[in-house]
């Protein structure tokens, strides 16, 4: 089955051109239709081929900005050789009319998908960072999307994520909201000329009209996101006044409150990518795809965790999963409920100089210069967020807050000015054998000077019984 290439919005589009014959490519019939222009099925007689092909709209190409922008952009598109892009074959003019030839996809886009309600986590991750990768490579070359929604996500029956519409000219101004998603007019990062955006998903600066940059789409894909995770609209008014509203003065609700399912760390990522000021959005588009790819990787190590359950767990059955699973896993997880127990003991007995009501893990320092050690000291440093957030003593910054420090050497008073915490906790991280050396220091950010600090040594051997001693001292 072939899903339409673009949202079908209604527009006549005039004369169907099936059965003729442009250059070697025969027009089969038309398999998609909107304001952007018609899609065709055609079979390429060169290379025996099928693809499609697009004519753009004749309100489009009527002016001469527009085209010359579709020209241009379309040249830049067919340069983006990325297995996420829709791929651009072909530009030309036909009867006066401009088209483009590009790959033909047989899957649906996401907002068919999206009927059946939101995705599984694992797909929205896998679709998130493929995306992400796709609109870097994009950026790189110097080209802004600018209308990033499901509808321009197609996901082929093979499972791969395709972003459409990259180079495509868009729609003139509308003033008309009611009638068509609403459209402005902004600065792209090459040519200076008109873009277009669907209201839900722009950027407030894509919607006041301002120049645009990276930052546009990374809003726009924060949103889709949303929507993907959630199954609603993070902006979704009753009304294109109320949508504009939402979009520049109000946040979406989390969205763990539509699917529980979701991990904790998504909503941090999603907030980052929704600041309304671009400057305290994610910056790049490879930033977030390394969150996502770090949430993925989390989610993938919780599911080796041991069930949880009472103390009377068999020791065959404790062994058996130890078994199948790395010890270092378990002596992660162990050595950082073992760290949250004694900051909160510490806490409770009063024995810290000055009581912390906020605090921020660091990522741990791999010292040891085995590039193989980044995944467990970077597992270690999210078990300790993941476990100390549950703590109701003191507020804790989530990982896409912290772990832009990785590798890099600001002093406590500045991350902690930044962050607005009263306590940083950082640490040091060493694998000897089937053990592991943690040496942690919790460290003041008003002074620099630290507060407390130990050294910890762990056998996974001694995992199981570490567990039980680690659960007891939290809950006393």
């Amino acid at each position: 089955m072939f899903a339409p290439v673009w949202a079908i919005i209604g527009v006549p589009m005039g004369v169907n051109r099936t059965g003729e014959t442009i250059l070697h490519y025969r027009l089969l019939k038309k398999i998609g239709e909107g304001g952007m222009g018609v899609v065709y099925l055609a079979q390429d007689s060169r290379l025996g081929r099928q693809v499609a092909i697009k004519f753009l709209a004749e309100a489009i190409d009527s002016e001469v900005r527009s085209l010359r922008r579709f020209f241009s952009e379309a040249r830049t598109a067919s340069a983006l050789n990325h297995p996420n892009i829709c791929t651009v074959y072909d530009i030309g003019e036909h009867d006066g009319r401009p088209y483009i030839v590009m790959e033909l996809l047989k899957g649906q886009t996401l907002d068919y998908r999206l009927a059946a309600g939101p995705l599984l986590v694992d797909s929205l991750l896998d679709i998130g960072i493929h995306v992400a990768d796709a609109l870097d490579a994009a950026h790189a070359g110097g080209i802004i999307h600018c209308d990033i929604k499901p509808a321009n996500l197609f996901l082929t029956d093979r499972g791969q994520v395709k972003v459409l519409d990259f180079g495509i000219a868009r729609p003139p101004v509308d003033t008309d909201l009611s009638a068509r998603p609403m459209t402005t007019r902004a600065s792209s990062t090459t040519d200076g000329l008109e873009v277009a955006g669907t209201l839900p998903y722009m950027s407030p600066e894509q919607a006041r009209g301002e120049a645009l940059d990276a930052r546009s789409d990374i809003f726009s894909f924060g949103a889709t996101l949303y929507e993907l995770a959630t199954g609603h609209r993070a902006f979704a008014g009753s009304s294109a006044a109320v949508v504009l509203d939402e979009l520049l003065n109000r946040n979406p609700p989390p969205a763990v409150t539509f699917n529980r399912t979701l991990p904790r760390e998504l909503q941090s990522v999603l907030e980052k990518a929704l600041e309304k000021d671009p400057t305290l959005r994610y910056q790049h588009v490879s930033e977030l795809r390394t969150d996502l790819a770090r949430i993925r990787r989390d989610t993938q190590l919780e599911r080796v965790r041991p069930e949880s359950g009472g103390r009377q767990r068999s020791q065959e059955r404790r062994m058996g999963v130890l078994g199948r699973t790395p010890a270092w896993v378990w002596a992660t997880l162990a050595v950082a409920a073992l760290l949250v127990a004694l900051i909160i003991e510490r806490q409770r007995s009063g024995v810290s100089e000055t009581r912390v009501r906020s605090l921020a893990v660091l990522p741990l320092v791999n010292a040891t210069g085995d590039r193989s050690l980044e995944y467990l000291s970077d597992g270690l440093t999210v078990s300790l967020i993941n476990s100390l957030a549950d703590v109701r003593e003191f507020s804790v910054k989530s990982r896409a807050s912290v772990f832009r420090y990785k590798g890099k050497n600001e002093s406590p008073q500045a991350i902690g000015r930044e962050l607005q915490v009263d306590a940083l906790l950082t640490g040091t991280l060493t694998r000897r054998g089937d053990g592991l050396r943690v040496d942690v220091e919790l460290l003041d950010t008003v002074s620099g000077n630290q507060s407390w600090g130990d050294q910890f040594d762990r056998r996974a051997s001694d995992i199981f019984a570490l567990e039980d001693d680690i659960a007891r001292s939290v809950a006393e």
